[in-house]
């Protein structure tokens, strides 16, 4: 089992951030032995060393991208004809 899972997205300014989730379990019960575990304190220590570039493009060409099963893909019409 993890007990953290680290994800990418958007934050309230809308600036591409990483995400990282930490679970604690500070209180356990042990239904064989009938006891509870419970922690004093927890310390958790994080390194993290930003990327040297950006893995987004300064200039899109597209605002943009839906990506969807194919159930939900139109036949394209040329709009042309």
């Amino acid at each position: 089992m993890d007990y953290y899972t680290t994800g990418s997205g958007l934050n309230e300014e809308s600036n591409h951030v990483t995400f990282l989730t930490v679970q604690v379990f500070p209180v356990r019960y042990s239904p064989g032995t009938d006891t509870i575990t419970h922690l004093n304190q927890c310390l958790i220590s994080i390194t993290y060393t930003p990327p040297t570039h950006s893995p987004f493009p300064i200039d899109s060409l597209y605002d943009l991208v839906i990506i969807a099963p194919v159930q939900f893909v139109l036949p394209y019409r040329s709009s042309g004809t």
